[in-house]
């Protein structure tokens, strides 16, 4: 159900039963738009959490903090798994930046209309 379809419900619903049906009905599109926050907020969590424990790994399993880690890495950072790491911190970086950006264009908007 998209946002459109949710009002279009909520006008039907009023024009044809009375005002406490209204209630209901916004109460219907309120909880639709609650449901669309939490799995927005959900993915964006989904990339905090990845960005973070793929930063941690990468620091444990391709760049030890040791002389021998510091003579090897050279050799393990282009290992496969370093490379996904990589890839997951790049890009969830990327993610995590755009998506503050929505909020404050967002944020800005409401301020501003």
């Amino acid at each position: 159900m998209t946002v459109i379809d949710s009002l279009t419900e909520v006008t039907n619903e009023k024009n044809q039963k009375g005002n406490m049906s209204t209630f209901v009905s916004i109460g219907k599109t309120i909880n639709y738009f609650i449901k669309a926050g939490f799995e927005i907020f959900g993915i964006y969590m989904f990339w905090i959490v990845l960005h973070y424990i793929c930063a941690n790994m990468y620091a444990l399993w391709c760049a030890p903090y040791t002389i021998f880690g510091f003579i090897l890495s050279p050799f393990i950072s282009s290992t496969p798994h370093c490379y996904a790491f990589r890839w997951v911190i790049t890009n969830g970086s990327n993610i995590i930046n755009t998506m503050w950006i929505t909020l404050g264009s967002w944020i800005a908007k409401k301020l501003l209309v």
